[in-house]
């Protein structure tokens, strides 16, 4: 079944922060996860999930 190669793998840093969107004029606060390599290289930014929906529902988007 495959090789035997090794795996590297590296523990993410991840910090969590309030931004504010800019959705039709209003503004709204939202939570959003950055994950960000051992020398501190942000790869990844998520708002959270439950947030940007309640958000998207006032608003009368879609997520």
């Amino acid at each position: 079944m495959g090789g035997g190669g090794a795996i590297h793998r590296w523990i993410a840093n991840r910090e969590f922060e309030t931004v504010e969107v800019d959705i039709g004029g209003e503004t709204h606060e939202v939570t959003v996860k950055v994950a960000s390599d051992v020398d501190g290289e942000v790869y990844d930014v998520s708002a959270e999930y439950d947030e940007a929906a309640a958000v998207a529902s006032k608003m009368g988007f879609p997520v």
